[in-house]
């Protein structure tokens, strides 16, 4: 039994009822460096680990006053170890025989400075998630609510303590909640980061976020929950959209269709020609033959510097939808460097209508309709 009791890793002792110490045990007697013959009969209020003051050994001869009555006591205090005050959990209580009556009292010591540390460290780091402007939430595998920070109860218009307890759905309360869409569900299944975008209801109204959800393990790596956080990017996709919307309207712009006369539309083209701009080009230029009924379109290249296959096939293609619509297509102001470009790819410009320059191309477009009038 002595020997279960040395290996204990707590500080140990026992007193008869008086407070003189009977016995301690082998841990306390190597952090303190001193025999148990040396102690045995030492008042407990007088051991060397309670001399640094004179207020902690008035109230462990106290302890042991009460204790001798049949009281069990626990406490926090300062043991001196060296030149170092070591915070400990004290504990004293009576032991009885199998008369229940008292006889020894047993009084042990557990430090509690590492724990300390660990309390403060994750208070700091909550203090951090606290501070964080971005919502943050935390849930265990069955969604039910163990964390949110300021932020996240600020968005959903729940009070923090209100809010831990409960399902994270009932709160959110967006179309990806309780389905395989659902992030966080996601990243718990799948042991993964997992990103996407969502509509959330908050009490500013619907705003656009990009979720995170991430999957939160124990020390052996096991799956106990996860963590979400959320960015609004309500104002990006506004900014977006309008960006977009804007590209759109110079793209436009660049690629102006001109009704020059009755049944005549021109299309004068300048710089580069794209993916993106050919294909709007062709696009804008289809609706714009259906909308007038037009029988002639001039397609003036003059402005263009160079084009690559992927132009030239746009260009093929725009010529051919505009002949199936009943309107003719003539292109003018092709230079040498480009008509050499189509030679090269193989294209037979003998099955297309150009002519050199604009201002014939407005003439020929001029006699065709007036012949069709006619």
């Amino acid at each position: 039994k002595v020997a279960y009791l040395d290996n204990m890793p707590t500080y140990m002792a026992v007193t008869d009822l008086e407070g003189s110490l009977q016995f301690t045990s082998a841990v306390t007697i190597e952090k303190f460096g001193f025999k148990l013959e040396d102690v045995i009969g030492t008042r407990f209020d007088q051991m060397v680990w309670w001399e640094y003051s004179e207020g902690v050994q008035e109230r462990m001869r106290e302890v042991v006053s009460e204790a001798a009555a049949g009281k069990s006591i626990e406490f926090e205090v300062d043991l001196r170890m060296g030149e170092e005050l070591v915070p400990i959990k004290y504990t004293c209580d009576p032991l009885k025989d199998e008369n229940n009556e008292i006889y020894a009292l047993l009084h042990t010591g557990t430090r509690i400075d590492e724990l300390r540390a660990a309390l403060n460290d994750a208070q700091q780091k909550v203090a951090y998630l606290n501070n964080v402007p971005t919502p943050i939430m935390v849930v265990d595998m069955e969604y039910t609510i163990q964390f949110v920070n300021p932020s996240w109860s600020d968005m959903v218009g729940t009070m923090l303590e209100d809010a831990v307890g409960r399902k994270c759905y009932d709160l959110v309360r967006s179309a990806d909640c309780q389905t395989e869409r659902c992030c966080i569900g996601r990243a718990i299944l799948e042991d993964s980061v997992i990103t996407c975008e969502r509509i959330v209801h908050s009490v500013k109204g619907d705003i656009t976020t990009r979720y995170t959800g991430a999957p939160l393990k124990d020390a052996e790596g096991n799956i106990v929950g996860g963590l979400e956080y959320l960015v609004d990017i309500s104002d990006l996709k506004r900014l977006t959209e309008e960006a977009k919307q804007l590209s759109e309207d110079i793209l436009k712009l660049s690629t102006p269709i001109i009704q020059i006369w009755d049944k005549v539309l021109m299309l004068p083209l300048i710089g580069t020609i794209d993916e993106e701009r050919a294909e709007q080009i062709v696009e804008n230029l289809l609706e714009e033959i259906v909308a007038t009924s037009v029988e002639v379109v001039i397609i003036d290249l003059s402005g263009v510097p160079i084009v690559d296959t992927m132009a030239t096939h746009q260009l093929l293609k725009t010529e051919s939808a505009a002949r199936m619509l009943g309107a003719r297509v003539i292109f003018t102001g092709i230079s040498p460097d480009v008509a050499q470009t189509m030679t090269k790819l193989g294209i037979d410009l003998t099955r297309l209508e150009t002519r050199q320059s604009l201002r014939v191309g407005l003439q020929e477009a001029i006699g065709i309709v007036r012949d069709v009038v006619g």
